[in-house]
């Protein structure tokens, strides 16, 4: 119970009063005051009573029409409350929206009196990030009809909605010109599914896993074809993000980063609703910035799609130097210092000892962020383990080699690149175009790794008008030939 600025005045003029009359030796003022103060108990016990009546009458409900919407949709919450009010007195009940939830039309105070006992409301509100939100329960003040009382607390209960990604109609997922965008991180429970022994081969559904799209029989048949295998009841999964510097290109709301949260945010999500194990590892610019060993537990889900919510929220205050985007691994090495042999010249003498080892090469890598949080993912592993990569082609020696590590250990492996032309500012068309194909040879490459595929994620408009101005491009350079 809390006493109002009105007690307050109430109860220094009953004290006045009551120290007037005595200092003046005025029965007539001490009776006054005495009088207010016996007042005052009485508003204040018959409040105190229609408090308790209140709250052991009072039935508050909130609950939301859904309870799963899209980013940006308006979804609507319905508060019902009823009371029966003994005494004189006053409720309000007051919604607050969590952080990250939008009002779309403010929310107004709900009022029960004692000439209307029960209201309904129902409100729209709207999300503009995908990501999992908690509302708390409404909360709830009751005032006595003179004003000096007043008490607050909340009842009823909250709820939890889940705002999934509407990145459909923008973002291009695929390989190859084949855009598979649904069924991210799915996977099957009943008698067929990803396992490890193959069965049967049919063609792909709407909703399919695209991990288990047989590649070669989808080239020979022409058609998107999924190999169906024994099932495995659970599937460790383990999310590699990107957070280096190169992944804030774009322009706010389309950069890199905010495409990977969409997707990254559908593998969270596919992975609560399948108990499946889950971890998070997030690269900085030098080192494992976040870790979340795998666990399939609720606290561990909420928590990965909390931190998905908060990627990208902000860009970054600095952005490091770019590193070399073109590949340059040892191979490259073993090409030049075979161009060397048999060249006697002085440059070739002055050349050839940088070729002789690639070790410093080696040590690079290894040391690297991103071959860092691969290693120590593997390492962790169960034996069921699906590795997932997402990040763009910036450092493109050091997630070659990722690959191949985990290729190597027969880790299944799956990598998102996003192409750093199609995030730049505007280019030539035939610098776009041969920076696409430049990105298109090395996507190509890491899917041909053993256990390894490699899906295109980029802006679909922009990828839509590039290949289509392509053409020109293309007959140019046919004419130049």
């Amino acid at each position: 119970m809390q006493a109002t600025r009105r007690y307050w005045e109430m109860a220094a003029l009953a004290g006045f009063l009551a120290t007037f009359g005595v200092a003046i030796d005025s029965s007539v003022f001490l009776l006054g005051g005495v009088a207010a103060a016996t007042w005052l108990l009485a508003a204040q016990y018959r409040f105190y009573v229609g408090v308790r009546d209140v709250r052991s009458s009072l039935d508050v409900t909130l609950s939301p029409l859904r309870t799963q919407v899209g980013a940006e949709e308006p979804f609507s919450v319905r508060l019902t409350a009823s009371a029966s009010l003994s005494t004189p007195c006053s409720v309000t009940i007051t919604l607050e929206s969590p952080v990250g939830i939008d009002d779309a039309d403010e929310w107004p105070t709900v009022s029960l009196t004692p000439d209307s006992d029960s209201a309904t409301h129902v409100g729209t509100f709207r999300a503009p990030i995908a990501g999992e939100f908690s509302f708390d329960a409404p909360d709830v003040r009751i005032e006595d009809d003179a004003g000096l009382f007043a008490e607050s607390f909340t009842q009823g209960g909250g709820f939890d909605i889940r705002v999934e990604p509407r990145a459909s109609d923008k973002l291009f997922v695929g390989k190859s010109g084949m855009e598979i965008s649904a069924g991210f991180g799915e996977h099957e429970s009943g008698q067929r599914g990803p396992g490890v022994g193959a069965a049967d081969l049919r063609e792909y559904m709407p909703g399919d896993d695209i991990s288990r799209i047989d590649w070669k029989a989808t080239a020979r048949l022409n058609k998107p074809h999924i190999r169906e295998h024994d099932v495995e009841t659970t599937r460790e999964v383990g999310l590699i993000v990107d957070e280096r510097s190169s992944m804030w290109d774009g322009p706010a709301g389309r950069r890199k980063i905010d495409f990977v949260r969409e997707v990254a945010l559908a593998f969270a999500n596919s992975a609560a609703s399948m108990s499946d194990p889950l971890g998070l590892y997030t690269v900085s610019e030098d080192d494992v910035q976040s870790v979340r060993a795998s666990q399939a537990a609720d606290v561990q889900y909420a928590t990965i799609r909390s931190l998905f919510s908060a990627v990208g929220g902000t860009a970054m205050a600095t952005r490091s130097g770019r590193g070399d985007s073109r590949l340059s691994v040892p191979e490259r090495a073993n090409d030049l210092r075979a161009s060397l042999d048999g060249d006697s010249s002085a440059y070739a003498r002055t050349l050839r000892p940088y070729f002789q080892t690639t070790r410093p090469y080696v040590e690079k890598v290894e040391s690297s962020p991103f071959f860092t949080a691969t290693r120590r993912v593997i390492a962790d592993r169960s034996e069921n383990l699906w590795l997932v990569f997402f990040t763009d082609d910036t450092h493109r020696e050091e997630l070659l080699e990722s690959a191949k590590f985990a290729s190597n250990r027969g880790v299944q492996l799956l990598v998102f690149v996003a192409p750093t032309t199609l995030f730049e500012p505007e280019q030539t068309p035939e610098q776009s175009y041969d920076a696409y194909l430049d990105f298109e040879s090395f996507r190509k490459r890491l899917d041909r790794l053993t256990n390894v595929s490699a899906m295109e994620l980029s802006p679909k408009d922009k990828r839509e008008t590039l290949l289509r101005g392509s053409q020109p491009v293309r007959n140019r350079a046919g004419g130049n030939r």
